[in-house]
C-alpha cells in the first residue's frame, strides 16, 4: 500500500463553508496562528465515498460496518504490513525522532501506528490549575454545550444526548463545556488524562465506522453519535465529573484502554490508544467547572480547528479563577 501526499494548491474556503472536491481542509497552528491545509491519507478515496452517489452506496453497504475495519485490522497487525511503514512516514512527514523506536524496529503497521514517544516529546503543563490536552490533534472548543450544538465546521453537530446515551448522566452535562480533539493518521495515537481523578470502567457503545475527517461532515453531520465509542467518567474533587469519550472511525480496528478502573490517575498519564485510522477524543465538563482558552474558542467560532499536542494546556479550572 503506497501513501501519497496530497498536492492540490492552497485555496481559501468558500463563503458557504461547504466542502467540494477542490477545497482543502484548513486548520490553524496554535503556536503561530498560521492557516494550513491538512494532508489527508487516502483523500481521493474519502472524497469518493462521501461526495459521490456510488461512493456513498459502497460506504453504507460495506465501509461503515465493523467487519470492514476488523478486516483491515487483521492486515495491519500482520508482519506483512511492515512494508507500508516507510511510505506512510514519508508521505505524511511523521517525525520519527520523537518516537522511542525507529521505523524498522516495529513488527507490524499497528505497532508502529500506536508507537510510544519519548517523554520529552510531549511535556505536560505543570501548572496545577491547568487542564491538558488528552491527545495530539485538531481542536474544537465549545464553552456552552446545548442539547444539539451545531459547529461552524462543515455542518458538523454534537448531539449530547445521543453521544452519551445515558439519561441519568445527560442533565448534569447539559450547558457544560466540551473539547473535541480530532486525530489524523499522521498523529501520535495514544490518549491521556486531562486532569487528576479516579476513572470508572469504560462503557462501550456499539456503532458504525464513518470517517471523522471533515470530508464526512456534510453527509454525516452527527457522526460522533453514530460511530463506535467508549465513555469513561473521571471523578475529580476539583472538576466534578468529566466524560472522556474515544470515538472510532473508518479503518480503526480497536480502541484499547490501558488504564485500571477505580485507581487514581494523574494529569498526562496514559489512558489508552487507537489502532490504525483517524479517530477522535471528546471531553465533556459539567457547567461552570472550567474556562476554555480564548484562542481555541475564537478559532472554533470562525470555523477553524486548531492544531496542538498532548500535554499542552487548554483550560483553567474555575476554582483557581478570580471572581
Amino acid at each position: 500500500m503506497k501513501w501519497r501526499r496530497w498536492k492540490k494548491p492552497f485555496a481559501r474556503p468558500s463563503k458557504t463553508n461547504t466542502l467540494n472536491i477542490e477545497t482543502p481542509i484548513l486548520y490553524k497552528l496554535r503556536q503561530s496562528g498560521e492557516l494550513c491545509h491538512e494532508t489527508v491519507a487516502g483523500e481521493s478515496g474519502l472524497r469518493f465515498l462521501y461526495q459521490s452517489p456510488l461512493g456513498r452506496l459502497i460506504l453504507e453497504i460495506f465501509c461503515k460496518k465493523p467487519i470492514f475495519s476488523a478486516m483491515m485490522g487483521l492486515y495491519q497487525n500482520s508482519r506483512l504490513s511492515r512494508r507500508d511503514i516507510p511510505s506512510f512516514i514519508e508521505a505524511l512527514g511523521i517525525k520519527m525522532s520523537e518516537a522511542q523506536k525507529s521505523g524498522k524496529d516495529f513488527k507490524s503497521f499497528n505497532e508502529f501506528f500506536a508507537r510510544k514517544l519519548k517523554p520529552e516529546a510531549r511535556p505536560i503543563e505543570a501548572d496545577p490549575s491547568r487542564l491538558t490536552l488528552p491527545a495530539d490533534g485538531r481542536i474544537l472548543a465549545l464553552p456552552v454545550l446545548e442539547e444539539k450544538t451545531e459547529l461552524p465546521v462543515k455542518g458538523a453537530k454534537l448531539n449530547l444526548k445521543q453521544i452519551i446515551q445515558d439519561s441519568s448522566l445527560y442533565p448534569s452535562f447539559l450547558g457544560g463545556s466540551a473539547l473535541i480533539v480530532r486525530l489524523s493518521p499522521m498523529d501520535y495515537h495514544r490518549f491521556h488524562w486531562c486532569f487528576d481523578g479516579t476513572p470508572s470502567k469504560a462503557r462501550r457503545i456499539a456503532g458504525h465506522y464513518y470517517s471523522v475527517n471533515p470530508i464526512a461532515f456534510p453527509t454525516r453531520p452527527e457522526l460522533w453519535s453514530e460511530n463506535e465509542r467508549q465513555i469513561t467518567i473521571l471523578s475529580s474533587e476539583t472538576l466534578g465529573k468529566v466524560l472522556q469519550i474515544e470515538v472510532g472511525a473508518t479503518f480503526v480496528g480497536k480502541i484499547i484502554q490501558s488504564f485500571a478502573p477505580e485507581a487514581p490517575v494523574s494529569k498526562g498519564q496514559e489512558k489508552g490508544y487507537f489502532l490504525f485510522g483517524a479517530s477522535t477524543v471528546i471531553l465533556i465538563f459539567e457547567p461552570k467547572k472550567i474556562s476554555l482558552d480564548p484562542d481555541l474558542v475564537s478559532n472554533t467560532k470562525i470555523g477553524y480547528e486548531t492544531l496542538d499536542f498532548m500535554g499542552a494546556g487548554f483550560a483553567t479550572h474555575k476554582r483557581n479563577l478570580c471572581t
